[in-house]
């Protein structure tokens, strides 16, 4: 069999569906706070549905209908699991709630598909039980199956912050122990990403201090409030019309994006542009448009996930 793949003739508009992050994160606060909340034009794939059923494992009541959930939450005490979790495929929604459980005075047992059985959890894991809860993975490699049992009552950690979801993960829920916590900062990746999850926080007046990223101190005892709100489009998603629109000669135009939102891969905008392609705004729409594209030297530790779509427009660069 032959294959012949010619450049296409590419322009039009997309609408960009909801940040899965933003989602992820609105699902695990509402479920921790006290009252009824609802989450609009949520995105509703594979890993936030792992996030629900974390959730409800926990004792949440969650409905979804269509691109809105609603929540009726724990009042920051989650309930002992039935069973083992199974998150599937989602790494968040594992990291968010190895702490969450560290809440439950229980036992707590989580899995994952292959994947996620490869992903090391250890950083976690060890500030976790500096804090007070006792973690281990069942094959002791530092990967799920894990057992978690609280109940972590704060203190002080070091934290090696391979991947920004594991501070995330303590950030959500450390104001919720019952004293002071402080995270002392070895390494930190994907700093973006911690920058949305303390925008959640200061949307909910947790009261936290930020040293320039290298210790956090969280203040115990604290709770979250039900809420009402919309999670806005994702530019991880986004980065690949992104993509496709600087290869283009026409112009591709992307709706649903806030650039005012704390999402980093909204950089790829920044790289692309920089690479000579033409970005403007009208109202609430992206317009991007390629050109003679040119070599550039990009740090994406901040934006992992752009890497693949960054790599296939810099083939034509």
């Amino acid at each position: 069999m032959k294959v012949k793949i010619k450049r296409s003739d590419t322009s039009g508009q997309v609408k960009i569906p909801s940040s899965k992050s933003h989602t992820i994160r609105a699902i695990y606060l509402a479920s921790l706070a006290k009252g009824h909340s609802r989450i609009k034009e949520a995105l509703i794939s594979s890993d936030t549905r792992s996030a629900i059923e974390v959730c409800r494992s926990f004792g949440a009541t969650i409905r979804s209908r269509e691109n809105t959930i609603e929540i009726d939450g724990l009042e920051g005490h989650p309930g002992i699991p039935d069973d083992v979790i199974d998150v599937g495929n989602s790494g968040t929604s594992l990291r968010i709630g190895l702490s969450t459980a560290a809440l439950i005075n229980g036992y707590t047992v989580f899995t994952g598909d292959e994947q996620i059985k490869n992903r090391t959890l250890q950083p976690l894991m060890t500030a976790l039980n500096n804090l007070g809860a006792q973690v281990f993975s069942i094959k002791d490699n530092g990967k799920a199956p894990v057992i978690v049992k609280g109940v972590a009552k704060g203190g002080v950690t070091e934290l090696e912050a391979i991947s920004s979801q594991y501070l995330s993960s303590l950030l959500i829920n450390a104001p919720l122990f019952q004293n002071d916590t402080e995270i002392r900062l070895t390494l930190l990746n994907e700093r973006p990403y911690v920058d949305m999850t303390l925008n959640w926080l200061d949307k909910q007046n947790i009261k936290y201090e930020n040293d320039n990223y290298k210790t956090f101190h969280i203040k115990g005892g604290q709770a979250y409030q039900a809420f009402d709100q919309s999670i806005p489009g994702d530019f991880s998603s986004a980065s690949f019309f992104l993509g496709l629109g600087a290869l283009s000669d026409n112009e591709v135009i992307l709706e649903n994006l806030d650039m005012n939102d704390t999402q980093g891969d909204k950089l790829v905008i920044e790289y692309l542009k920089q690479m000579g392609a033409s970005v403007s705004w009208d109202e609430d729409r992206l317009i991007i448009k390629g050109g003679k594209l040119k070599g550039a030297r990009i740090d994406m530790n901040n934006t992992p996930d752009a890497l693949p779509i960054m790599a296939v427009v810099a083939c034509f660069a």
